[in-house]
């Protein structure tokens, strides 16, 4: 929801240890192109569920 059907077509595996969301993308230039939007994304999943749940995002 947060980042829309486009990107999530691209993401094979996802999930959350730790406070560290951990995302496989198959594009690595779409990759490239999250990694300078990281806290921007944070911000927005920690909203979408009303906590501060996730601390960073790490690019696989």
């Amino acid at each position: 929801e947060v980042v829309g059907p486009g990107i999530n077509r691209y993401t094979t595996r996802r999930y959350v240890d730790r406070g560290v969301m951990h995302v496989y993308i198959s594009s690595a230039s779409l990759k490239n192109e999250l990694s300078y939007h990281r806290s921007r994304l944070v911000h927005l999943l920690n909203e979408a569920v009303g906590a501060d749940v996730i601390t960073s995002i790490e690019l696989h």
